[in-house]
């Protein structure tokens, strides 16, 4: 995730929901440089990788992607775009993201600057406190859950919509479909996640 709200209140969907920048929700996609370039500032250091997916979008929309992209393996050899739901976080892991999610970020002794390195600043449990005040926070997770769940068919509908142009466009400068990343079958993969998701709703189609 590109960015967390610390003072997160769910939302009935469509009613004000807050939203963040589905940024980095996959490996790879910040990078940052082991040299700046001379006479840059020191932000200069982080290279964003696919911006243009990034857009403003409600949090559960994007949490339930995020938590779609865990069944992927975009390093395979041989099938990167083959998603496995084996791989979909159980209860237990959704929740421990939830409330990290909805937690006031931590407080960490000396780090000023965001992007020290690893050698310059060590985060560990000793100097890392999370104030957790919050009487609320299971009835805050469940609704959160619940919001996820709601969304998660138009993740699947979105990327399923998104893998058919990609492929369209590659037969179009190749004409070959996905030599390198099978977009029809990764988009065969997100229609079968979103049947899924709606019959878990209890929605017929």
């Amino acid at each position: 995730m590109a960015r967390r709200r610390s003072n997160f209140r769910p939302e009935p969907a469509g009613k004000g929901m807050e939203s963040i920048l589905d940024l980095a929700r996959r490996y790879g996609n910040l990078l940052r440089l082991t040299t700046r370039p001379a006479n840059r500032p020191s932000h200069h250091q982080i290279i964003v990788v696919d911006f243009e997916y990034a857009s403003p979008n409600p949090a559960a929309f994007d949490i339930a992607n995020h938590f779609h992209e865990w069944t992927a393996s975009y390093l395979s050899e041989t099938t990167p775009w083959l998603l496995n739901p084996d791989r979909y976080p159980t209860l237990k892991q959704r929740q421990n993201f939830y409330h990290a999610y909805i937690s006031p970020l931590p407080t960490v002794p000396s780090a000023t600057n965001l992007l020290l390195s690893a050698s310059q600043t060590s985060l560990t449990p000793s100097n890392v406190v999370v104030k957790d005040n919050n009487p609320n926070v299971k009835e805050q997770i469940d609704h959160l859950e619940g919001l996820v769940r709601a969304w998660s068919p138009a993740s699947h509908a979105t990327w399923a919509l998104w893998g058919i142009v990609q492929a369209r466009d590659d037969v179009k400068v190749t004409g070959d479909i996905g030599s390198e990343f099978n977009y029809i079958g990764y988009a065969v993969g997100r229609v079968e996640g979103f049947r899924r998701e709606i019959a878990k709703l209890g929605i017929k189609v």
